[in-house]
C-alpha cells in the first residue's frame, strides 16, 4: 500500500524521490539510500545502492547550502519571537549545548595554537553529521557549524565530508546484507519517530519544571 502511495506521487522517478528524501529533517542520507534501493517500494524501478548514495549526497548538499544561506540571517530574528523561539528550541537546545562545550573545551587552546582549535572543531563536526543515528545528519551538523562561527564554505565542505561517511557506512550494510534493505528502512523511521517523541516528552517537562518553579 504504501508504494502505491509513492508511485502516484512520484511515478517511476526514483532518482528525484530519493534527492527529496534525503533533504527531510533527521530522515536524510540514512533513510534515502535504503528508500531508493527497495524493490518492495520501486520493483524494477529501484535504484543501485551506489546510485542511491550519490543522489542522496546531492541532496545533502542543496539542503546544506540553504541551510547556511537561510539560517545564518534568520535565526537572530526568529529567537527575539516568542512563537518561533519555541520551536527552534525545540531542535536546536542540544546542538546549543554542544557548541558551548566544545567552544569551552577549545578557548584555552585557542588562545595557544587558533590552527589545533580549528582542527578539533573540524572533526568534531564531521563525527557529529557522520554518525548514522537519528538527531544527527546535515541539519544539526549545518546549525552546529554555524554556531561554531564556520564560514559557508567550510560549513559546506565539513557537513558533506561527515555526510559522505555516514552515507558510505549505510551503503556498505545494504551491499553486504541486501535482504535487509526494507528492514533497515523501517527501523529507522521507527527510530526517528522514537527519537520525536523522546524530544517532545523532554521538551515538556522542561516547560512544565520552569512553570513550576
Amino acid at each position: 500500500m504504501i508504494g502505491e502511495y509513492i508511485k502516484i506521487l512520484f511515478g517511476n522517478n526514483v532518482a528525484l524521490a530519493v534527492i527529496l528524501m534525503s533533504m527531510i529533517p533527521l530522515i536524510e542520507i540514512k533513510g534515502a539510500i535504503p528508500f531508493g534501493v527497495s524493490v518492495y517500494l520501486w520493483g524494477e524501478y529501484s535504484l543501485s545502492t551506489w546510485q542511491s548514495f550519490i543522489l542522496s549526497i546531492l541532496g545533502g548538499i542543496i539542503i546544506t547550502t540553504l541551510l547556511v544561506i537561510i539560517f545564518r540571517p534568520i535565526y537572530s530574528k526568529l529567537k527575539s519571537k516568542k512563537f518561533f523561539k519555541k520551536i527552534i528550541d525545540f531542535f536546536t537546545s542540544d546542538i546549543n549545548k554542544t557548541a558551548n562545550r566544545i567552544n569551552e573545551n577549545e578557548k584555552e587552546i585557542e588562545l595557544k595554537d587558533n590552527r589545533k582549535s580549528f582542527i578539533k572543531k573540524m572533526f568534531a563536526i564531521i563525527l557529529f553529521v557522520a554518525i548514522p543515528v537519528p538527531g544527527t545528519g546535515v541539519y544539526t551538523g549545518t546549525v552546529l557549524a554555524i554556531l561554531l562561527k564556520f564560514n559557508i564554505w567550510q560549513t559546506i565542505l565539513f557537513v558533506t565530508i561527515g555526510n559522505i561517511i555516514t552515507g558510505i557506512i549505510i551503503t556498505t550494510i545494504c551491499v553486504v546484507f541486501p535482504a535487509i534493505t526494507d528492514i533497515l528502512l523501517v527501523a529507522f523511521l521507527i527510530g526517528v519517530a522514537l527519537f520525536l517523541l523522546f524530544r517532545i516528552i523532554t521538551s515538556l517537562r522542561k516547560e512544565n519544571n520552569t512553570t513550576n518553579v
